[in-house]
């Protein structure tokens, strides 16, 4: 969203990473803690979101590949992949706790499973809408209207749907159309698509 920083390097909590990894790193956390894993679960919220995972505890923190109430940002996601394997392997995990990008802590077994559903839920939604307009040859403000009522009764109250909602469809639209990567988002385009879909 480069309309919110003028700058890159003015990000608060901007880092570079020092070190790197495919699928797994295991980190020892020394004495009775046992270990904590992190883990890619495949292309999600981004191409290379991770987990974290306290396998002694039962906690993953799972970042923003599950909201807990919290509206689906994914203007640079892969949300079939998402949908599909990704959430199963979360799922997988059996958490006891999860910890998502936005939201609540989701404590419990049910709320946790809950999380991975309603985040499942959006995202099904989201293409199956956007895929019926694009199918039918509608244009990206329809799919937007498209995916704005079928989406706004049950995420509508969730915190910042409508400001997530253009950046989503559009993503989709480009993910459908055969986009494998997402078009970056400038602060030209960011305004075209803000203003073409909420305008």
């Amino acid at each position: 969203m480069p309309r919110l920083f003028t700058d890159p390097g003015s990000i608060p909590g901007l880092t570079h990473p020092t070190s790197t990894f495919s699928d797994e790193l295991r980190i020892d956390l020394g004495g009775e803690r046992g270990e904590l894993v992190l883990q890619y679960c495949g292309r999600g919220h981004t191409e290379g979101d991770i987990v974290a995972w306290l396998p002694r505890e039962r906690i993953l923190f799972a970042g923003d590949l599950v909201e807990s109430e919290a509206a689906l940002y994914t203007g640079d996601a892969f949300h079939t992949d998402w949908a599909g394997p990704t959430l199963d392997r979360i799922a997988a995990y059996g958490a006891g706790q999860l910890v998502g990008g936005r939201g609540a802590v989701a404590k419990g077994n049910d709320q946790v499973a809950s999380a991975i559903a309603l985040t499942r839920r959006f995202l099904t939604v989201l293409l199956a809408e956007v895929s019926a307009v694009r199918d039918r040859a509608g244009t990206l403000k329809d799919a937007f209207e498209a995916a704005h009522a079928a989406l706004v009764g049950d995420f509508g109250g969730w915190p910042i749907f409508e400001h997530c909602l253009p950046f989503d469809v559009s993503r989709a639209w480009d993910e459908l159309s055969g986009v494998e990567r997402p078009v970056i988002w400038t602060a030209e385009r960011d305004r075209e698509i803000w203003d073409q879909l909420q305008g």
